[in-house]
């Protein structure tokens, strides 16, 4: 479960687990800014992702909030209050390759 994780982490993902993390990361962005409030929760975005979106998680048995949080540059997923359900807001406006995969990715 957590192999794609730690490879993430160690900036050691293959081109195509990239390229498949930076399509999900799109997915997810595009319905956040699409969002009439400016977030949405893991539930309604797992609902809302493309089929490509959820078959990816769903062969590397991730949660979705358990890959964004990995990129806190770009999304927050905070809750609004102790115990409630987490909301996922974007933090940047345009997502790219570059902002995706930057050398030096803080966690």
């Amino acid at each position: 479960r957590g192999e794609l994780l730690a490879d993430l982490r160690r900036s050691a993902l293959p081109v195509s687990e990239m390229q498949g993390i930076f399509q999900l990361l799109q997915d997810v962005a595009n319905l956040v800014l699409q969002s009439p409030h400016g977030h949405e929760s893991p539930c309604s975005l797992g609902n809302k992702m493309s089929p490509q979106s959820r078959v990816f998680l769903s062969d590397r048995r991730l949660r979705l909030v358990e890959l964004l949080v990995e990129f806190p540059r770009i999304f927050t997923v905070q809750s609004d209050r102790p115990g409630g359900m987490p909301r996922v807001a974007l933090r940047v406006g345009a997502l790219t390759w570059g902002v995706v995969f930057a050398p030096g990715r803080e966690r």
